[in-house]
This record gives C-alpha cells, structure tokens and sequence, in this order.
C-alpha cells in the first residue's frame, strides 16, 4: 500500500469517528427537547384534569378558600375519604407540575406541595364564572419557557409565547384573577 492509500484510508476513518460524537450529540438534544415538551404537556394535562376535578366537585367545595387552599378543598372532596385515608392515583399526582417536579408524590394533606395557582374569587355557582376568566395557572416560574391557564371549561391556553422574565400581558391579566 503506498502513502497516498494509507493517508485517505486514515481521512476516512477521522471522519467516521468525528461523526460519531456530532451525531449523538444532535440526539442528545433532540431528546432533551423532546422530553421537556413531554413534561410540559403532561403538565397541561394535570391542569385539565384539574378543571374537570372542580367542576364534578364544584357544590361539596368550601366558597371561602381561594388560591392553593381552593385546589386543597378539590382535593379532599375527591380523594380523601370519610374513614380519612387517601386513594391519590400512585401514577400521577395532578396537583404538581411535572416540569419542577417529576416523579413527585407529595403527601396529600399539605397544601403547600401544590403547584399551581387557584382562583381569586370563587362563585357557589359555577355557571356565574365567566368562560374567560382562569381558575388555575402555573406559578411564574415553573416552566422556564412561560406558563398555561386553565378555564372554566377546562380550556387550557398557553401563554409561552407572550411570558418572558418581566411578564406579558396575557399572563399579567390571568394573574389578576389568580392567587398563590
């Protein structure tokens, strides 16, 4: 074999062991971004679920309890039970934004292991809460990318694009009516 064979065998082989690494890292990041988008819509799935939480619990809930206290009353009335044991799902905890916390398996009396924030006015009647106004919204600060809001109806508006560090108007006005 003379020189020039060797030196474009030995090119070949650098350029297959350069790919290497550039290939797994651009996996890498696809993952990650894959697995934060995941997380996130987990996230507005909880806050779905949620919605749907308060509406069939709605009449049993204390009007007076706003904020997190508001997502607490909705938890008792549909996980704890008369004889005082709890039956939270072991899969999920809907009431912990996946994103801060995954895997988290808070214990269910406390009200402070609640991630997201609850209404500021509760109405005995559902139906005289306006369709627009949110009964529940990230804290600012859970995702690093902006936050949701949850309606009445169970609509969840993502407000990632108008949230940055100092706020957005979306999310200053859903803030309004929001409490922690």
């Amino acid at each position: 074999m003379d020189i020039i064979s060797r030196v474009k065998a030995g090119l070949k082989i650098l350029i297959v062991l350069a790919t290497v690494p550039i290939a797994l890292a651009v996996l890498a990041v696809l993952y990650t971004g894959a697995r934060q988008r995941a997380l996130v819509s987990h996230c507005r799935n909880n806050l779905r679920h949620l919605g749907g939480l308060a509406g069939r619990n709605w009449e049993n809930l204390d009007t007076q309890k706003t904020g997190r206290l508001f997502w607490q009353e909705v938890r008792e009335a549909q996980y704890h039970a008369l004889d005082g044991s709890w039956s939270v799902p072991a899969d999920r905890e809907p009431f912990t934004c996946p994103v801060i916390h995954p895997g988290l398996h808070p214990r269910p009396d406390d009200p402070g292991t609640i991630d997201y924030l609850g209404p500021r006015t509760v109405r005995k009647d559902p139906r005289k809460t306006p369709r627009a106004e949110p009964i529940a919204a990230d804290r600012p600060g859970n995702h690093p990318s902006g936050g949701l809001v949850l309606r009445l109806d169970t609509s969840v508006e993502d407000l990632t694009p108008v949230i940055d560090a100092e706020g957005g108007p979306a999310w200053e006005a859903a803030l309004q009516l929001l409490k922690d």
